[in-house]
């Protein structure tokens, strides 16, 4: 009979209360992310994708559709998945919105789960991965690269996203042949994202090897070649056709100067955040992350995604090479921004320990971070000031002391929320008080451990629900009870063959309709079907001709549609002449085309 200890049977207590303390934590992080972030079903370029998604699982859907034919171009294990899966269930194209639902529950809880298995494998500093986990519940936006990170609906960019951060985890373990294999499978539901994240991770890998005088992994040769294979049998299978010389011509003139591609646009402010967040993450790194390896790479994969992001976005300007646009290179700062923040949060649990002012300043950047306010970036400033300082000491005898310095910062951003005048909303909006109010406390004086920790909780905690806040109004903004009506009406009283003239977010309407409609002016096709986005910019131009300041020109509209063969014109707001709708919701009337042009007209442009 074996017997247990009572040391023995203390330890597994104590093993069992940290698991259960560690699953409700995770638990409740993920549950703000649900409650405090509302789905987007199909709002921006969400709805895009689904297309393709509703086309599988009914192909009668859409004909003759300029969008979903174009868009067809869009390859992705993911959609393509999901699309199969329904088919083969025989399920109504009705199920895909609640299926999209529950994926992105699911979506959510493994994001929390794998940024937790993340942390916990590099550091025992429960307050690293409260900070990380904080940071991630809402979108945010990118210094560089025109896209966000943990937007609020489910995309391919989430999907694989969730890979890279388990094929990390799996490089953290020294499980590197599965490491390969998950980066690479990342390809096949987001290839951008998945060579963007090789760009920016395998360099210094590699160079880390070289400079500790390792020999090359074994599995090193066998991943790259997988990486490798991957990468080309998406190019050689799923990606779009190649363009021919008048259709680069047209997406570089369309696409050439967006974010995603030149930083040439890019404003003062977003360089000056950019140039903070490396300065803050390298200082981070060399005051208390140093002697860790795994902190090594993560610290190369920051400067390596930049440098390549950088260098391609430069070769893409200067040689106007089309496939050097199309692959995005400004968004390998995805992973610069992840990187970075990370190391930032490890920084910080070792701060919260070790340093508490250096604590405090991190604080004060990730909780400004998540109100997405502008003085996160003067927090990072002070921080990459306090920590330089050692190395600055004639400058620092004349500089003020570091606590008094963040009261100073703390000062200058409570008079702002109060004053706000003059100011950009982020920067002097009222709700900045509390923070200016909570930071103040945390280092005049330091407060006792257990009292700096609520304190600290209580401003994440206060962050967290302004932030949610601001999700739900830009939800309000963009869910349309009307419109979704006008929808739903057409999906139930039109057969699949009819098309419609959306004059409200048409993209939106094949989604949530299931029928065709004639295209607007979707610049999402100059990445696949540049000819096709010519035409929906034409046919664009011309709905828009029957429009007279806010009211709409009946006849011509009809006129219009009766040319393009479509058997319905969905009018947003006031019209003239008087017709009779057949169905009416809020400012939005839907009409039946007649057979002939009303009174003999022909459509300008016709």
């Amino acid at each position: 009979m074996i017997t247990t200890t009572p040391s023995e049977k203390l330890a597994t207590s104590r093993w069992l209360n940290a698991r259960r303390l560690t699953i409700l934590g995770v638990a409740v992080l993920a549950a703000i992310a649900l409650v405090g972030n509302p789905f987007f079903y199909d709002a921006g370029n969400s709805g895009r994708y689904l297309i393709g998604v509703l086309r599988i699982v009914d192909p009668e859907l859409f004909p003759n559709d300029l969008v979903a034919d174009g868009l067809s171009g869009f390859e992705s294990i993911f959609y393509n998945g999901l699309g199969l899966l329904l088919r083969a269930f025989g399920a109504a194209p009705e199920l895909l919105e609640p299926l999209m639902f529950w994926l992105y529950v699911v979506a959510r809880i493994l994001l929390f789960v794998l940024l937790f298995l993340l942390v916990r494998t590099l550091t025992a500093e429960w307050w690293a991965f409260l900070l990380l986990a904080a940071w991630a519940i809402h979108a945010k936006a990118l210094p560089l690269g025109g896209t966000q990170l943990f937007a609020n609906t489910l995309r391919h960019t989430e999907m694989a996203f969730l890979f890279e951060l388990a094929a990390l985890y799996c490089l953290f373990r020294q499980r590197q042949l599965l490491f390969w294999l998950l980066a690479s499978l990342a390809i096949f539901v987001h290839a951008l994202l998945g060579l963007h994240f090789f760009l920016s991770i395998v360099p210094p890998l590699l160079l880390l090897s070289f400079l500790a005088g390792r020999k090359i992994d074994r599995t090193t040769i066998p991943g790259l070649a997988i990486a490798g294979a991957a990468v080309l049998l998406y190019y050689g299978v799923m990606a779009p056709q190649p363009f021919s010389a008048e259709e680069a011509r047209i997406f570089l003139s369309a696409k050439g100067e967006i974010g995603h591609i030149s930083f040439l646009g890019t404003t003062p402010y977003r360089w000056l955040e950019l140039t903070t967040l490396l300065g803050l993450t390298t200082l981070a790194y060399w005051r208390l992350l140093k002697p860790d390896r795994h902190s090594a790479l993560l610290l190369g994969g920051v400067f390596s995604g930049a440098l390549v992001a950088i260098a391609f976005s430069a070769l893409a300007i200067v040689t106007g090479h089309p496939l050097l646009a199309l692959v995005q290179p400004l968004r390998i700062f995805l992973w610069v921004t992840f990187f970075a923040h990370f190391l930032l949060a490890l920084a910080a649990g070792r701060a919260w320990r070790d340093s508490p002012v250096l604590s405090v300043i991190l604080l004060a950047f990730f909780a400004l971070s998540i109100l997405d306010s502008y003085w996160r970036v003067a927090f990072a400033g002070l921080g990459i000031l306090y920590m330089a300082l050692p190395g600055l000491r004639p400058l620092a005898t004349h500089l003020p002391p570091p606590r008094l310095a963040i009261g100073f910062f703390c000062g200058g951003m409570a008079a702002a929320a109060i004053l706000g005048r003059g100011l950009p909303e982020n920067a002097g909006t009222p709700i900045l008080v509390a923070p200016a109010v909570a930071l103040t406390l945390l280092v005049v004086p330091f407060p006792a451990r257990s009292h700096r920790w609520l304190l600290a909780g209580a401003l994440l905690a206060y962050s967290l629900v302004f932030a949610s806040t601001a999700a739900y109004a830009q939800y309000a903004a963009l869910n349309n009870p009307d419109w979704d009506a006008v929808c739903r009406w057409a999906q139930i009283n039109s057969d699949k063959d009819d098309a419609f003239i959306a004059t409200y977010t048409a993209e939106e309407f094949r989604v949530r309709s299931f029928r065709t409609a004639a295209s607007h002016n979707y610049s999402a096709l100059a990445w696949v079907d540049p000819r096709a986005f010519t035409t929906g910019q034409e046919q664009a131009t011309r709905i828009q001709q029957g429009r007279d300041g806010d009211v709409w020109d009946t006849t011509y509209l009809l006129s219009l549609a009766q040319e393009w063969g479509v058997e319905y014109v969905i009018l947003d707001g006031p019209y003239e002449p008087a017709v009779e709708p057949i169905f009416q919701a809020g400012r939005f009337s839907v009409i039946v085309v007649p057979s002939e042009p009303p009174g003999g007209l022909e459509p300008p442009g016709g």
